[in-house]
């Protein structure tokens, strides 16, 4: 999990990288954006076993360990964030579906 969260975080962060050194920069990140980052950030600084990406946009994807669970969901509810959870693994399950307007 240490090198895997290293090498995917960085890897996350390069690309958004790019797009902030273009011109004109793009820059999809917002305040909730930071906020999850810096809240996996202290997790993990805590002894979690946690760590991010993120997409081509604003939204954070958190990855945990099975024992982390408790922990990385206390934490990412008390942010002001839509926090969506889903598990992987197994056979794939709908846990919540999102209709969006027609």
């Amino acid at each position: 999990i240490p090198l895997l969260s290293r090498l995917t975080e960085r890897n996350c962060l390069a690309m958004h990288a790019v797009g902030m050194g273009l011109l004109p920069p793009i820059l999809y990140w917002n305040a909730a954006t930071l906020s999850v980052m810096e809240s996996v950030r202290s997790l993990r600084a805590s002894g979690e076993g946690v760590f991010f990406t993120i997409d081509a946009g604003p939204n954070v994807v958190v990855f945990y360990e099975s024992r982390s669970e408790s922990g990385v969901r206390s934490a990412l509810s008390q942010l002001n964030s839509t926090v969506r959870w889903t598990e992987v693994g197994g056979e794939p399950v709908v846990k919540k579906i999102v209709e969006w307007p027609q």
